[in-house]
């Protein structure tokens, strides 16, 4: 198992990888600057490692609740353009957790553009046939201008789902299939007979 960490301090962002015993089996660093082309660097170095987990140490203050909705961000940093990063997010969304689901645009509910402050109820219901575990629900704001895909608020966990199931199987949602076994009817002659 190949694990992920990162030191991300004020002037470089250290990044190895290691195993599950200590070892490291790779190490670089790369200069902290604007959050997006850092992060950029980052996760293409990671994206070149198939890790199964990630660690993150920080610069700070770091809101570290997972009940608030800026879980993972640097908040109040003094560090410029740093200030409400979502370091965790950003990490989650380009490496790797699996992200499913459906928008606005597939289900055809467009949404005309909004004014800066105008705020939109935004309802809809969801069958979750889903397997015994635990399951986040992400939501976030994305669009085109143009041609280009723009993403205007980024994925936010907002419902921890925890579903016990009486089955045992393997996967993510349940296919809700139905099997019946029947004695079947009696061959006049077995295979291999006479």
């Amino acid at each position: 198992m190949l694990i992920g960490g990162i030191e991300a301090g004020g002037t470089k962002m250290v990044c190895a990888v290691g195993d599950e015993n200590g070892v490291v089996k790779d190490r670089t660093s790369f200069p902290t600057r604007q959050p997006e082309e850092t992060f950029a660097d980052m996760i293409a170095y990671y994206r070149n490692w198939d890790i199964q987990a990630l660690g993150i140490g920080c610069f700070g203050p770091l809101d570290l609740n997972r009940q608030s909705r800026t879980y993972g961000y640097i908040t109040k940093t003094p560090k410029p353009g740093w200030g409400n990063c979502d370091i965790v997010g950003s990490f989650k969304d380009a490496l790797g957790t699996e992200i499913t689901g459906t928008n606005t645009m597939i289900e055809k509910s467009f949404l005309e553009s909004g004014e800066p402050g105008q705020v939109k109820d935004i309802a809809f219901t969801q069958k979750m046939s889903l397997q015994g575990g635990e399951y986040l629900l992400s939501l976030g704001v994305t669009g085109y201008e143009g041609d280009r895909f723009q993403v205007y608020h980024r994925l936010y966990d907002v419902l921890d789902v925890t579903v016990v199931s009486d089955k045992d199987t393997v996967g993510y949602y349940d296919m809700d299939s139905r099997v019946t076994v029947t004695d079947a009817p009696e061959a006049a002659d077995p295979p291999g007979a006479g």
